[in-house]
């Protein structure tokens, strides 16, 4: 008897992401296509996610579908309290999926959707208390202790807004404007994120300077996290996550040196790339079929 599949779709600032998922966490056919813009009631979104449940449902057969959504959001309602990167405030977005489809939907952060992929299958698997950082459009974290996201009513983990100083100025300024992969591409000059790296590696003074100014922010925000709950293991995603050692190693020392005595992190990147919330939306769905 084959296993049963489950649809993950993960709903980005930028893009849309989905795939039939098995119970391994193993994905099928990824289709991607961008977020439609300028979608303030997530009608467009809805639109477009349907279309993409119609094509995977032609391909395979789907049991239940993930849902996976940015920003701070109620399971419990389904509905996305606010998305910042998506202009959405008190958005049912669940419901606007539900009404098309004859199969059970689960409904999920995106970040802590992310988080419980890696935890249970990925590259945190193992330890008691993970964090998952994904660095894409914005920044924000996921707290997994014993096999469960910490969710705080659905505020728990939305570090990007947080003001922080900045080297050299008095102005504040939010940890996202430093350290986000769009804000490190403007800041550079460069067309993604991942080019301001390649910057970098170049030994070019401006991709220098911002990139070490965002990895700055970083641990000063996660130094607090991991001191607080003790976390083994801090796991980056994300778009910002291909850099590789370029990323982690600057990171893992600026958290080894803010904790002092305290125990470090391990930091590495995560196992399904940028794939990881997408993977754990279609592990909510799977949840709910036990």
């Amino acid at each position: 008897m084959s296993q049963p599949l489950t649809l993950g779709i993960d709903v980005g600032g930028t893009s849309i992401k989905c795939s039939a998922i098995d119970p391994s966490g193993e994905s099928r056919d990824v289709l991607r296509m961008p977020t439609p813009q300028d979608d303030t009631d997530g009608a467009r979104t809805a639109s477009a996610v349907r279309g993409l449940i119609e094509r995977v449902r032609a391909a395979h057969d789907i049991a239940a579908i993930g849902l996976a959504v940015p920003g701070i959001v109620d399971e419990a309602s389904g509905t996305v309290v606010s998305a910042v990167n998506l202009g959405w405030k008190d958005v049912g977005f669940r419901a606007l999926i539900e009404r098309s489809v004859n199969i059970p939907v689960a409904f999920g952060q995106d970040v802590r959707t992310g988080a419980l992929a890696e935890a249970r299958l990925g590259a945190a698997r193992g330890y008691p208390v993970s964090v998952f950082l994904p660095i894409g459009t914005g920044v924000s974290i996921a707290t997994v202790i014993d096999g469960v996201p910490l969710a705080g009513g659905g505020w728990a983990g939305e570090l990007g807004q947080l003001p922080i100083g900045r080297p050299g100025e008095a102005d504040r300024v939010s940890i996202e404007s430093l350290a986000s992969a769009s804000a490190i591409a403007a800041r550079t000059g460069s067309r993604t994120a991942l080019d301001a790296a390649e910057k970098v590696r170049q030994g070019d003074p401006l991709a220098v300077r911002v990139w070490t100014e965002a990895i700055d922010a970083l641990a000063d925000a996660l130094a607090w996290t991991v001191a607080v709950t003790g976390a083994g293991i801090v796991v980056v995603g994300g778009g910002l996550g291909s850099a590789g050692r370029l990323l982690l190693d600057p990171l893992e020392a600026g958290l080894s040196a803010r904790l002092s005595t305290l125990r470090p992190p391990v930091v590495a990147g995560a196992a399904f790339a940028d794939l990881s919330t997408m993977v754990g939306a279609g592990l909510i769905a799977h949840d709910l079929l036990r």
